[in-house]
């Protein structure tokens, strides 16, 4: 028996590091899983895995910050599943440049998929929602839209603009769907590592980063995702609005 059983749930960015880590997780405890990205590289591999050890998850290539393809998905769902009883709003880029060199295509690609495509698919996921007890949204935000990191300007706009989101969506969602946010710090994830990659040593980088982490290392996608399935849970059932900062004890050094 898993604390998710019986539900549906729709996971973003599920090829990525963070999702593959949450649909692994969901469907463990429970959760029948569609698993959703803009490139499908990978998922058949991953959807045999999972589905050769019991668990129901299936794949849907689809471009979220596309308004049309998130509707065709949510219909594709309507019509094989009947509902969703929780959306893990999961993807996420990043884009690392000082200010006078953020090209157009950087600002408005992340702030597509990191808040754009929050609101197209919570918009278009909710009326298969309604009615559902137990209904719940987690929106996977960070530390970085609340704090301000050099050469992070589109990332933390947008991470900011779904913290937002998330408290307003709460609100009018109320008492039907609980809506969530979660603020991760430094994951150790090729985002990161990619961040890092960036710089002309990585090594320094990434010890500097920890260096300013209480617990002293970068967390972990299933330390994150952990928090994530407790809010899709029965668990969490008087908690919403809510921004659970998991971040190793960051902010409270102030780094």
């Amino acid at each position: 028996m898993g604390i998710l059983d019986g539900k549906v749930a729709l996971v973003t960015g599920a090829m990525g590091d963070m999702g593959r880590a949450a649909c692994r997780r969901f469907a463990a405890e429970g959760a029948a899983v569609v698993a959703t990205d803009v490139t499908d590289i990978g998922a058949e591999e991953f959807v045999d895995e999972l589905t050769a050890i019991g668990h129901d998850v299936e794949f849907y290539k689809a471009d979220i910050t596309d308004s049309s393809a998130v509707n065709a998905m949510a219909e594709h769902v309507r019509s094989t599943r009947g509902h969703v009883d929780t959306i893990y709003n999961n993807a996420g880029v990043m884009a690392v440049s000082p200010l006078a060199d953020i090209t157009d295509e950087q600002w408005h690609r992340t702030l597509d998929v990191n808040l754009t495509g929050v609101f197209l698919v919570t918009r278009a996921f909710v009326p298969l929602m309604r009615g559902r007890r137990g209904a719940s949204i987690t929106n996977v935000s960070s530390m970085g839209g609340f704090r301000v990191y050099p050469t992070q300007i589109p990332y933390g706009a947008s991470k900011a603009g779904c913290l937002q989101l998330t408290q307003s969506c709460a609100v009018e969602l109320a008492p039907d769907i609980r809506v969530n946010a979660i603020a991760p710090g430094c994951i150790d994830t090729q985002m990161a590592r990619g961040y890092a990659d960036a710089s002309p040593d990585p090594a320094a980088v990434i010890a500097a980063l920890e260096a300013g982490i209480p617990l002293g290392r970068m967390g972990t996608p299933d330390e994150i995702v952990n928090i994530g399935v407790w809010l899709a849970s029965d668990q969490a059932s008087y908690v919403t609005g809510a921004i659970l900062v998991v971040d190793g004890g960051s902010t409270l050094e102030g780094k």
